[in-house]
């Protein structure tokens, strides 16, 4: 399954092994950040808004009916969303105050930590990669494990088995040891450009990333950075805005609803994701994935 939301409030549901939508509900999702997640099970689908309330807040939906399962109608100012690596919890990101871990049944708070930007789990250890608002970053919540920062924020974190890669605005791309935080390989872009987003691909146990020229504006490009050296490789050119990497299906998918394969950027199907047009904007916006 795939999420797909619109400028604010609308999600729909597509399915990607049949290529059509299975449902759309109006969520709390309002404009900014990343306040759209969905479980790795696809059952349940997650929405934030900048401020709270009965409109607001954070909720929860079921992705086959739409129907709103809880509500936090006290959460404000979230910026991001992350469902754990099974499902079962939600990290909730505010702009201010404490991270919140929340349970996907009910809402409710099981942990807070608080001076984080973001967080990132790993799907295969359940190991943390912590970005600090102020400090440099950390490997686990209780770890003294810290990462150099080498620019004002990290821009994407990716794990594999053994490692993970973190891409810095402006900077270059890192690929650390898990256990002990130690650099195995550095990939520095060219200049004006970084990597917005990075997956890691298992089976042939490499990186994936999205190459962006940001001062110039150009379109995006798919990009290959291969496991133990951090070797570069460009696998085509994007005309889209945001993209999602579906790992078991082994595809990406794009804002305009095209469909690609990682390993030489061929298409592979598109999704009918219409245009809408919102009258404070005055043209049509391509949808957010996730």
């Amino acid at each position: 399954m795939v999420a797909a939301a619109f400028f604010e409030r609308i999600v729909q549901m597509w399915n990607l092994a049949t290529l059509e939508k299975s449902a759309e509900f109006e969520t709390t999702l309002s404009f900014g950040g990343r306040r759209l997640a969905l479980d790795p099970t696809g059952e349940l689908c997650a929405t934030a808004a900048w401020e709270g309330g009965t409109r607001g807040g954070v909720a929860c939906y079921e992705t086959k009916s739409g129907r709103r399962v809880w509500h936090r109608r006290d959460l404000e100012q979230t910026q991001r969303l992350r469902f754990s690596a099974g499902g079962t919890n939600l990290w909730c990101v505010p702009d201010t105050g404490p991270t919140k871990l929340l349970d996907s049944v009910n809402g409710n708070t099981l942990e807070a930590l608080t001076a984080l930007a973001d967080i990132y789990e790993s799907p295969y250890s359940g190991g943390l990669f912590l970005e600090k608002r102020k400090h440099d970053y950390r490997l686990g919540s209780d770890s003294d494990i810290c990462i150099p920062r080498l620019s004002f924020a990290v821009l994407d974190v990716a794990f594999s088995k053994g490692s993970l890669i973190i891409s810095e605005a402006g900077g270059p791309v890192r690929c650390l040891e898990n256990s002990t935080g130690v650099e195995l390989w550095r990939y520095t872009p060219s200049a004006s450009s970084h990597l917005l987003r990075l997956w890691y691909r298992e089976r042939d146990d490499n990186f994936y990333g999205i190459h962006w020229e940001y001062r110039t504006g150009s379109f995006r490009t798919l990009v290959r950075l291969e496991g133990r050296t951090g070797q570069f490789d460009q696998v085509c050119g994007l005309g889209s805005w945001e993209e999602e990497y579906c790992i078991s299906l082994d595809k990406l998918i794009t804002s305009d609803g095209e469909l690609i394969g990682l390993t030489d950027g061929r298409p592979l199907g598109r999704l009918a994701f219409p245009s809408k047009l919102y009258p404070d904007q005055g043209s049509d916006k391509e949808p957010r994935t996730n």
